[in-house]
């Protein structure tokens, strides 16, 4: 009789040990319920007969979901290449005027064709003819402040890729760290869930910056490579350098941009390639800084470069009067340096009288064709030009965010899934912690029970 009641209040025991273990976990998953990097965590228990009847906590293991974790990754490469190349491009159409509506080059440039017509039909008009000197400065000034805020951007997606490398560096040196743990808590027995879910947001972070992907070693350790093969953790995490242009592996030769397909890296990547000679991308995200200097450099070039009918030729081909510019109404060589001539701004010589019709004539002239920087315009003005830069820009930039749109919408629903399947439900968790309440307090009364049969035992005895 002693010997059943003592295998009794040891299984109640075990019970009570197992019971205590599962209100900790229940109550960690709880707490942890907040927060995007936490896993479920599960009590596997199992039933003992030898050396004595119960039951003991086998381990504590993880919520995991390998396909979604896997669709999760490709899922953050690919928001990470949208969203900074939509930030960017922002950027960019706010520079344009295009978000505010307000879009200056185009509208400098109507105010410019608007002035020759005015000259053009009072060319004794000294007002008109300074309008036309102020209009064009104006325009000029424009291109070239565009020019260099659009370089001012390009040495900050530079700077930014550079520091998106470091920090990856940083995340792959972590998730190295964390193997290592990992496979040393495992070798001892220890548990390593906190580790795991520490390791799988470093590696959420690294799918913001590349592609990644990852496998999981029979010792617990993790690989990490992109999906075109570069191994970034193995035995070792590579260390990555940005020379700004190329990343490579530090020390050695060899660009591996073409390693780096999504992800915040390969979106400011594509950002500033260049291709040249060949035609540029015709990815609207793709190679956005070379299209913008191209079609400026090509702007302004239409009014540099003498054509026949084009502006330059129908200034300088027009009789010059006394006191008059003969030639060269613009000066420079490319965006940066577009400017009227400082004679006609000092005052030096003034506006050809006689170009008012010429160049009226070549200001109007909707027959145009443009073409640079993956722009191609047929039958516009030199004001439909600016337009049209402003419009391909503009259209970019949609394009651009539609498609961060989507991929964000695609993000956060593999992200609530997989949150689903991996995290906390808090309504579940505290219908459980009700349960193992109820199991605890069954043990905890065979326990009184077994102590209750004990005594009687004892009474009888000593009787």
């Amino acid at each position: 009789m002693s010997a059943n009641l003592t295998t009794a209040l040891n299984a109640a025991l075990s019970g009570l040990r197992v019971s205590q273990a599962a209100i900790s976990v229940t109550s960690n998953n709880i707490s942890g319920a907040g927060s995007p990097d936490y896993s479920r965590r599960i009590l596997n228990r199992e039933s003992v007969a030898s050396p004595i009847l119960g039951v003991q906590v086998t381990n504590i293991a993880r919520a995991v979901n390998d396909a979604l974790r896997r669709d999760l990754e490709i899922a953050s490469g690919q928001l990470g290449r949208t969203d900074v190349q939509d930030e960017y491009l922002g950027r960019l159409q706010s520079l344009f005027g295009v978000t505010a509506g307000t879009t200056q080059l185009s509208t400098l440039a109507n105010r410019f064709e608007d002035a020759w017509r005015t000259f053009e039909a009072s060319p004794e008009d000294a007002a008109a003819a300074r309008n036309v000197i102020a209009a064009g400065e104006a325009l000029a000034r424009h291109i070239r402040d565009l020019a260099l805020a659009i370089e001012t951007i390009d040495n900050d997606i530079r700077n930014e890729t550079g520091n998106s490398v470091d920090k990856l560096n940083v995340v792959l040196v972590e998730i190295d760290r964390l193997n290592d743990s990992i496979v040393q808590g495992r070798a001892t027995g220890e548990s390593t869930v906190e580790l795991e879910d520490r390791r799988d947001a470093l590696v959420r972070e690294a799918a913001d910056l590349a592609d990644v992907r990852t496998s999981l070693n029979a010792n617990g350790a993790l690989t990490v490579f992109t999906s075109g093969g570069l191994v970034l953790v193995d035995t070792a995490p590579v260390t990555l350098a940005y020379d700004g242009t190329d990343i490579t592996v530090a020390g050695q030769p060899g660009s591996l941009n073409g390693q780096f397909r999504e992800g915040r890296i390969a979106g400011l990547l594509a950002l500033r390639a260049d291709t040249s000679p060949a035609a540029p991308s015709g990815d609207p995200g793709t190679e956005v800084i070379r299209k913008l200097r191209e079609q400026l450099d090509a702007l302004a070039g239409e009014f540099l470069v003498g054509v026949p009918g084009g502006f330059t030729d129908a200034y300088d081909s027009a009789a010059t009067g006394a006191g008059e510019l003969a030639t060269g109404f613009f000066g420079g060589s490319n965006r940066f340096d577009l400017a009227v001539s400082a004679n006609l701004l000092n005052g030096t010589f003034a506006l050809k009288r006689a170009s008012a019709a010429t160049v009226g004539a070549a200001m109007a002239d909707r027959t145009r064709a443009f073409g640079a920087g993956g722009l191609n315009l047929s039958s516009v003005s030199y004001a439909g030009m600016a337009a049209g830069v402003v419009l391909a820009l503009s259209g970019a930039g949609a394009a651009v965010h539609a498609r961060h749109v989507d991929t964000a919408l695609v993000r956060d629903t593999i992200e609530s899934r997989f949150q689903g399947a991996v995290g906390v439900n808090v309504d579940e968790e505290l219908a459980n912690l009700q349960l193992i309440q109820n199991a605890y307090a069954a043990s905890a009364r065979v326990m009184t029970v077994v102590q209750s049969l004990f005594d009687i035992l004892n009474d009888i005895g000593r009787g």
